[in-house]
């Protein structure tokens, strides 16, 4: 898929190893209440009552080994990270692992969000887009009335779409999406997270190796999260709906691109991939890119970081 992910931070790095600086611009970016990011060597400490599970839909930046197993093995590489699509944990398992709730993975690698607007395949086998994933889950046990009120609900999806269809816009991507999140809404589920997109041309390898594409996909990646902020107004927003809340990787990755090396990013590498054929560095934790297509597991870091800080901040945990 075309990664939004363009960010960095450790959840596994003590508070005072991240730069107060980068701890005051992420807060500033995410929410302006939230003053302080909570981080450590174990589980976080958090008021977490509400919660009870993590429940994700997607494509392969939120796949924790769905793809792997659909397609018997097609795909990640075996040298990816325990079946997921970069070189360590993505970001739900970090949120699993963080605030100790059980994770049910079926966002899947090439999925995009509606296959009749977007077909979604991943090493050619068809995949179920996030409308399917969703409609197959409350069709389950698993998606039962008494479990969701509990449930974190995650939803990243719509890059593929452009692959899959370059007529399809960010805004058809959030429509899709929203349709997803009145039905799980309306099933009974109270705790929604959704994620937007980085500026798709500015930086990532696929706006590398084909310039004059890079205009359209800054369009996409503008429409996709104009349209997100238009349907899912911010907390404290007039319309502002208190069952969802959406984490701006847009602009936390601006920041990240005027302020690269203070997140640890080695400049001369940014938008260079790790793994090049069958070629893979020496350097990955200091890369924004595992390969063409995804973040590396520092990205993903930051990913669930600011996933934290956005709940703590709607006041879904403390």
């Amino acid at each position: 898929m075309l990664s939004p992910l363009l960010l960095l931070a450790l959840l596994s790095a003590s508070k005072s190893a991240l730069a107060s600086p980068i701890s005051e611009i992420i807060d500033s970016i995410v929410h302006p209440q939230v003053c302080e990011f909570s981080f450590g060597t174990g589980p976080a400490i958090f008021t977490i009552d509400s919660l009870d599970r993590i429940v994700t839909f997607g494509d392969s930046s939120t796949d924790s080994g769905r793809g792997w197993n659909f397609t018997g093995g097609l795909a990640p590489p075996e040298n990816y990270y325990h079946h997921m699509f970069s070189n360590g944990p993505v970001y739900p398992v970090l949120l699993s692992e963080r605030l100790s709730l059980p994770l049910l993975g079926l966002a899947i690698g090439g999925a995009t969000s509606n296959n009749t607007r977007a077909p979604g395949q991943l090493e050619g086998v068809p995949v179920p887009s996030s409308i399917e994933q969703v409609d197959s889950y409350l069709s389950s046990s698993d998606g039962a009335k008494s479990k969701l009120a509990k449930t974190l609900h995650i939803i990243l999806v719509g890059q593929n779409n452009i692959n899959a269809n370059p007529a399809t816009t960010g805004a058809d991507a959030v429509t899709d999406i929203t349709y997803s999140v009145k039905k799980v809404i309306k099933a009974g589920a109270q705790h929604i997270l959704l994620y937007n997109s980085l500026d798709l041309g500015v930086n990532t390898p696929y706006a590398l190796s084909a310039p004059t594409a890079a205009p359209f996909l800054s369009a996409w990646a503008i429409s996709f999260r104009n349209e997100m902020f238009k349907n899912f107004p911010p907390w404290g927003a007039i319309g502002a709906n208190p069952y969802v809340a959406v984490v701006d990787i847009y602009a936390l990755a601006n920041i990240l691109l005027t302020s690269y090396e203070q997140f640890g990013l080695n400049e001369s590498t940014k938008g260079i991939p790790c793994v090049i054929g069958t070629d893979v560095c020496d350097d990955a934790g200091e890369r924004q890119f595992w390969d063409s297509l995804h973040p590396t597991a520092r990205i993903h870091s930051l990913f669930a970081a600011a996933g934290v800080a956005t709940m703590r901040a709607k006041g879904w945990v403390n």
